[in-house]
């Protein structure tokens, strides 16, 4: 597990959990997985998440 990361216990309903199993193999390989990067392209979409650049410091 990543240094400053957490998890969080979710629960969905059948429906959202198809829709989830269906992801498998287009985002990610679980579904632990695919919902985690559902969730950081959302932040992505919105400009809540910002990507900055190790060396330059800019962010992308």
């Amino acid at each position: 597990m990543n240094q400053g990361s957490s998890r969080f216990p979710v629960s969905f309903p059948p429906v959202i959990r198809k829709i989830i199993k269906k992801q498998i193999g287009k985002l990610g390989n679980s579904e632990s997985e695919v919902v985690k990067n559902m969730v950081l392209i959302y932040l992505a979409e919105r400009g809540l998440l910002k990507i900055t650049d190790k060396e330059g410091g800019e962010e992308r």
